[in-house]
């Protein structure tokens, strides 16, 4: 069974297409906390998890930059969560 997002977290992210990009980047880089904290990782191991720096997981959860779908992708995977996309 694929581990699927907790209903707060979908609905977090359901939102994010009508957020300004800032605003939305705000929301993933907490999102990405809560869920990171949630699991008990600290920003080096999901930093290791994903092949990337700690200081790169602090600058997207301090919405610092923008995240890629790839790295959402990693992240999510990493905190055994997945990414739905939704158009309509």
């Amino acid at each position: 069974m694929r581990p699927t997002a907790a209903p707060a977290a979908r609905t977090h992210l359901a939102a994010l297409h009508h957020q300004p990009e800032e605003r939305r980047n705000l929301r993933i880089g907490l999102l990405i906390r809560e869920l990171r904290l949630e699991k008990g990782m600290t920003q080096d191991q999901l930093a290791r998890e994903i092949r990337t720096t700690k200081s790169a997981i602090s600058r997207l959860e301090n919405h610092s930059e923008s995240i890629t779908l790839a790295t959402l992708e990693k992240v999510a995977h990493a905190l055994g969560k997945v990414v739905h996309i939704e158009l309509s």
